[in-house]
């Protein structure tokens, strides 16, 4: 009787310590889709919840290429229309957050730890998968020419 008691609170131990089954309240992949055309990006303003693994589809609904790239925003005032594409480059918000998959249409997945930018053709599509590691609003920009000051931007904002 006491052994069985012993293994019953041994046992009883052991489920109270152990970690929940993954699936039993996990967070669904947060799915968003983005649509670029000439020259504005659909939705222009995404939240997305920090941690959770999300996969963005962009396409490119437009006759003439565009291309998609998630930045740390410029500070107000600051003259960036020359340099904003290394600025973007230096400042992506992909740097760090661990990989990052990018699969286009018909075509295999890369896997990096650092992405700068998406270029997609017209008709094109690209599913980008990533965990949102860092918090705050982040801006979204095509900076083929013309086309950023054309108003081809949007943001991003995870909490």
């Amino acid at each position: 009787m006491l052994r069985r008691r012993w293994l019953l609170g041994i046992l009883a131990a052991a489920f109270a310590l152990a970690p929940p089954f993954a699936t039993a309240g996990a967070p669904q992949a947060q799915k968003v889709a983005i649509t670029g055309t000439e020259f504005r990006f659909t939705p222009n303003r995404i939240t997305l919840r920090r941690g959770v693994r999300t996969q963005l589809t962009v396409r490119n609904a437009g006759k003439i290429p565009h291309e998609f790239m998630l930045y740390t925003p410029p500070m107000a005032g600051m003259q960036m229309r020359e340099n904003m594409e290394a600025y973007a480059q230096e400042n992506t918000y992909f740097q760090g957050i661990g990989p990052v998959a990018v699969t286009f249409t018909g075509r295999g997945s890369v896997e990096m730890m650092t992405l700068i930018r998406v270029e997609l053709k017209p008709g094109q599509s690209a599913v980008i998968e990533f965990t949102p590691r860092k918090a705050g609003t982040f801006e979204v920009g095509c900076h083929i020419q013309g086309h950023y000051e054309a108003e081809m931007k949007g943001s991003l904002v995870v909490r």
